[in-house]
């Protein structure tokens, strides 16, 4: 069976930033859906790059720049802390796990600093960009797929 590298937090884990999961059923029937297609190996890119849950809130201050390495984005917490080298780190230890296990296929949480697939915030405005580690899978040739468009994975 296909491995598949989920968000964990897809998964009802809880490692969001305020420490919550998302909806108990709506991760239960998801896990059932894929579960049946493929292994499933969750991953938290936060987490593997040295944050804490909780943790403070984050969004991009500037953008991916260009179409290698970071570009010069930067993200921020709302403290003001600059989080850009753990969202980097966290987005490499994903990519190895991916390559060491084989993984072709990547779901990711949509709005997310990390794992944003096409919206992201920038401040407090939603834009059209990736996250740190949607956007390195994709280089590292992932086909990365967004939460909210889940339905083309197979069993959707």
């Amino acid at each position: 069976m296909e491995k598949l590298l989920v968000s964990a937090c897809l998964l009802s884990v809880a490692c969001r930033y305020d420490g919550s999961t998302l909806d108990e059923k709506a991760c239960t029937e998801r896990i059932k859906r894929l579960s049946t297609h493929y292994h499933l190996v969750p991953v938290c890119p936060e987490q593997l790059g040295g944050l804490p849950t909780p943790r403070a809130k984050m969004s991009f201050c500037s953008l991916h720049s260009d179409k290698t390495g970071s570009g010069g984005a930067q993200v921020v917490d709302i403290n003001g802390i600059d989080r850009t080298s753990a969202l980097e780190a966290g987005a490499r230890e994903c990519v190895k796990l991916a390559v060491a296990l084989g993984i072709e296929k990547a779901l990711l949480k949509e709005r997310s600093p990390s794992c944003g697939v096409r919206q992201v915030y920038l401040g407090e405005s939603l834009v059209e960009a990736e996250g740190f580690t949607a956007r390195a899978l994709r280089r590292a040739g992932l086909e990365v797929i967004s939460d909210e468009e889940e339905e083309f994975l197979p069993g959707n």
